[in-house]
């Protein structure tokens, strides 16, 4: 039991999308860049400036910062912005956690009691309770006149000396801002602090968090960040073609400057720096920038992504940015006038969502080959990808297609099936990688010569009627072809592999040379029967067969190299 709870704790993890594999997203730009605020407060106009500003921003910015080093930027934020901080920086799971309010209103009470008062007094009357509930009990002076004298030392006296109250918490800095909180209130409406204390000593925190949970999704909910059905809507495909079509028709492509994909790989920022050069106008870009962050922001939930997460969100807009410049190179085909046309007037929820239909017919493709070149545990990767089950199936690729398929493929389906897709970049001695997110048609042209070239090798697989793991089998052929001119999986004997390990290193290069230029030949002839539709792509899906073919072999010769005889070939497939 505890290891299936284990396995689905792993699952739920990798499910987010954007931290289940190695990658960099870079350091947070745009929206999430942070603020200036030394320079604003410079301002005459400070205070306007800073209350013109986007809450989320906003806050992100205070918290990139530090709080506690932006105290004169405190006082200038309106009362509506106070509350929506609070919104983003108090709760954990739909949670309410008391002790982040005490500390996020503490820095009012350092600039002054009256601004503790009014930052307080302002929140929802839920808000109030909520963190009042469960820490105060009020007593009258009859009550208090027959407590003993060790109780009467635990107990607080309003002003009027006929009201007393009792903290219950042995944390002190919870005990320390709770009695400033209610001196402050004393000090300023002191009517209002007798009701919030006689409310406080009745109330259930758990009703008035649930109320105040409501409100807060409610005022989230503006911001993008939806329920997670909702969220999970934004990875549902679209009708490509009937896009296509629309924009072909409506842009007929011009010739020109196409634009280049930049060292990310990102064609979306291609187009916005030409955006900036066409001089549109502020509003434009600012509503561009507006609907991918409202659109990262919607995409949090099925990425498990709390609000003031920043670099969660960072890690999440990063891949909506790229998702969304896939989307927009497909409908423009480059043409960088119609890429500015199709940015201006579809939403980029719209582009998200082709960019990952181009990526989910890339999934059903080699499944269905998987399927047919009865690669073990196809099957039940084909049922987790029909259910979405995007952290399942990383975990099936870990558990069980890495031993039938080996580390380079397992980790480019890795980088398929992830939530958000990514392609491999294999480094060093190719054991090591990090993945890089799909923003252009050249990095899913990338992906989809690797899918290419997986396809090929299930090819050969099935015509030849192998079983098992698919690095031994390639391994065992290699031999095979090398020593008996013939492509077959069967076990070797003995006496083959010893025919291979009498080979010199300039006989085994060209055998090697000469077996590799046949089996692309091969695959060249039979492309019909794996080119996944691809037709106009099938001589690079080959050299990427090639390429993972030689990753496969490799360990065969540093072995033939170090004259270790690969024994392992020996036993049964």
């Amino acid at each position: 039991m505890a290891g299936r709870l284990s396995e689905t704790s792993v699952a739920s993890t990798l499910d987010a999308g954007h931290k289940s594999l190695p990658w960099e997203p870079g350091q947070p730009s745009g929206f999430l860049a942070g603020i200036d605020f030394h320079a604003i407060l410079q301002s005459p106009d400070a205070k306007q400036i800073i209350q013109s500003l986007p809450t989320q921003p906003l806050y992100y910015g205070l918290k990139r910062q530090g709080i506690a080093d932006c105290l004169d930027v405190l006082p200038h934020l309106t009362d509506d912005q106070v509350a929506r901080i609070v919104d983003y920086d108090v709760w954990s799971k739909d949670r309410l956690v008391p002790k982040k309010v005490y500390e996020l209103l503490n820095y009012f009470g350092e600039i002054s009691s009256a601004e503790l008062y009014r930052r307080f007094a302002y929140l929802d009357e839920e808000y109030q309770l909520s963190i009042l509930a469960g820490l105060v009990e009020v007593f009258d002076l009859e009550e208090y006149e027959a407590m003993t004298q060790e109780q009467q030392d635990l107990v607080h006296a309003m002003p009027c000396q006929q009201v007393f109250y009792r903290l219950f918490s042995d944390d002190p800095e919870t005990v320390s801002f709770v009695l400033k909180l209610i001196s402050s209130i004393c000090e300023h409406n002191l009517r209002y602090a007798y009701s919030i204390l006689g409310h406080a000593s009745f109330a259930l925190a758990s009703e008035s968090e649930e109320a105040i949970r409501q409100f807060r999704m409610a005022r989230l909910e503006e911001d993008g960040f939806v329920p997670y059905e909702e969220s999970l809507s934004c990875f549902t495909p679209i009708d490509l073609q009937h896009l296509k079509d629309r924009w072909s028709e409506s842009s007929p492509r011009r010739q020109g400057a196409v634009a280049q994909p930049t060292a990310a790989g990102s064609y979306l920022m291609s187009i916005l720096v030409l955006a900036q050069e066409r001089q549109w106008t502020m509003d434009e870009q600012f509503e561009v920038h507006q609907q991918l962050l409202f659109l990262a922001n919607s995409l949090c939930s099925a990425a498990q992504v709390e609000p003031e997460d920043l670099h969660g969100l960072n890690r999440v807009l990063e891949q909506c940015r790229a998702l969304v410049g896939l989307g927009l190179d497909y409908l423009s085909d480059g043409d960088t006038d119609r890429g500015l046309a199709i940015l201006k007037q579809e939403h980029a929820k719209t582009l998200f969502r082709v960019g990952v239909s181009l990526i989910q017919d890339l999934r059903k493709r080699l499944i269905d080959r998987m399927m047919e070149a009865e690669i073990q545990g196809a099957e039940e990767l084909k049922v987790l990808f029909q259910g979405g089950q995007w952290g399942q199936i990383l975990f099936h690729i870990d558990r069980v297609l890495s031993d039938v398929l080996g580390f380079e493929a397992s980790e480019i389906l890795k980088g398929l099936f992830n939530r958000f897709p990514m392609t491999p970049q294999f480094q060093g001695d190719r054991n090591q990688l990090k993945f890089c997110p799909i923003g252009s048609m050249s990095d899913f042209g990338l992906l989809r010569d690797y899918a290419l070239g997986l396809s090929g090798l299930f090819y050969m697989k099935q015509v030849a009627q192998g079983t098992g793991p698919l690095e031994k089998l390639l391994s065992t052929a290699f031999v095979h072809g090398l020593i008996t001119q013939e492509f077959t999986f069967k076990a070797l004997d003995r006496d083959i592999l010893e025919s291979f390990m009498a080979l010199s290193q300039m006989e085994l290069k060209t055998k090697h040379d000469e077996f590799v230029t046949l089996m692309m030949t091969t695959l060249l002839e039979t492309s019909k029967n794996w080119d996944l539709g691809y037709q106009d792509y099938l001589s690079q899906g080959v050299q990427k067969a090639m390429s993972l073919f030689d990753d496969i072999t490799a360990g065969l010769m540093v072995s033939h190299e170090n004259q270790r005889s690969p024994d392992h070939l020996i036993s049964s497939n």
